[in-house]
């Protein structure tokens, strides 16, 4: 029996793209009786062990701090970063190990890493040669975030990328690799570091809802999905909402902002929430269940995202591709992979990045032309699924799908 193992060491609750990704390959998977294993992190939570039939196996995630404390200081950033970097490689390390005698492998499974970093491919690698030749399982490993996040020179992930993937291509184990990212930009970024192939593949969500009219509605429902995060510009939005402050008092407009913060680090964002919390808008401030997530999406009829460039250029969201599996219009910053396929479907509009007037010019002119930019999104709906599903994932990482 096929056998497929999903790794997320960022699995622990239902916030973020990973439950959504990891429960719709696992139910398509299940349902073409495919024997499903996911890993998550050590502290996932009960709930979605019990949906996912998950393993806690990680113990640290990808954007996990390892550093000692003392190392904060600026002047001693690249030591910080390289001890961060050989603490994160070793931890991954220890978790794949420990899956010995608790995981069969064999030359039928495929374990896919769909949620990386420049840290972890390299213990990964070392991993799948130290694995017996005749048992050992096809590794997937997804290339979904940029090297560049902050159009640094040089970039301080680049090396550590072009080390994992040269020793990769060198070493025993590369016929048992596929290389693949979700962003035709990523997949031009990361073919300058490697001569392997690498391979788009579509981006796998929930089951869609059904179709709405795009008739004219009232009030409108603007939403922000996903934790608050400087990189996905929440800090954006209490100048954006409060210029929409009277449309909002006189319930012309409602807000649905989920705001757990993720880092307390991010200044930032925690004032902006403080700042919401004086505004009439509804904050979600805890995580939700994989049900109460699907409820706020079927409330939401504009989708914000406003995203910074910088990290966002050329990777892809999960949360924009949820909305246009709805055909929910959305509002992004103009130079992403996001902006590219908004000009391919219509369905949204797009702003100057971190620019706060433009944001508003923005959503007010997709206000203005809801019907018709609904319209849109719904027409072009049909497309983005037959491209972003869990089967046409599985059709391209797994051999034989569907056959």
């Amino acid at each position: 029996m096929p056998q497929l193992i999903i790794a997320d060491s960022t699995l622990r609750n239902f916030m973020g793209h990973s439950f959504e990704y990891a429960h719709s390959l696992a139910v398509a998977a299940r349902a073409q009786g495919v024997n499903v294993v996911v890993l998550g992190h050590e502290s996932i939570i009960p709930e979605v062990q019990q949906e996912l039939h998950a393993v806690p196996c990680f113990r640290h995630g990808i954007d996990d701090d390892l550093a000692p404390r003392f190392l904060n200081s600026r002047f001693l950033s690249g030591l910080r970063d390289r001890v961060n970097y050989r603490l994160h490689c070793r931890s991954m390390r220890a978790a794949l190990n420990s899956l010995a005698g608790r995981i069969e492998f064999s030359r039928d499974t495929t374990v896919f890493f769909h949620t990386l970093r420049h840290n972890q491919i390299l213990p990964i690698v070392r991993w799948a040669e130290s694995l017996p030749e005749p048992n050992r399982p096809r590794m997937v490993v997804m290339l979904r975030f940029t090297a560049y996040p902050s159009y640094e020179d040089p970039s301080s992930t680049e090396p550590y990328y072009r080390h994992a993937l040269r020793t990769l291509e060198l070493g025993p184990a590369a016929d048992r690799f596929q290389l693949v990212t979700d962003s035709d930009l990523l997949q031009d970024e990361f073919s300058e570091y490697t001569s392997l192939k690498i391979d788009v593949v579509g981006i796998p969500h929930g089951e869609a809802q059904a179709e709405l009219q795009p008739e004219s509605k009232s009030p409108l429902t603007l939403g922000y999905a996903g934790d608050a995060r400087r990189n996905k510009g929440f800090h954006l939005l209490p100048g954006l909402l409060g210029a929409l402050r009277a449309e909002l008092q006189s319930g012309q407009l409602r807000a649905e902002i989920q705001s757990p913060v993720r880092s307390s680090s991010e200044w930032d964002v925690r004032n902006a929430v403080e700042s919401l919390r004086r505004l009439p808008v509804h904050l979600i401030e805890q995580p939700l269940s994989g049900g109460e997530y699907a409820e706020l999406l079927r409330q939401i009829d504009i989708m914000l995202l406003p995203y910074t460039l910088e990290h966002y250029h050329s990777q892809s969201s999960g949360i924009f591709c949820e909305a246009l599996s709805r055909g929910i219009p959305v509002v992004v910053p103009r130079g992403t992979w996001m902006a590219d396929q908004i000009t391919k479907t219509g369905g949204g509009v797009t702003f100057l990045p971190e620019d706060a007037c433009s944001l508003e010019a923005a959503v007010r002119a997709l206000i203005a032309n809801y019907p018709e930019v609904k319209s849109k999104a719904l027409a072009g709906r049909s497309e983005w699924n037959s491209q972003h599903n869990a089967a046409a994932v599985l059709r391209s990482i797994m051999p034989g799908w569907g056959a």
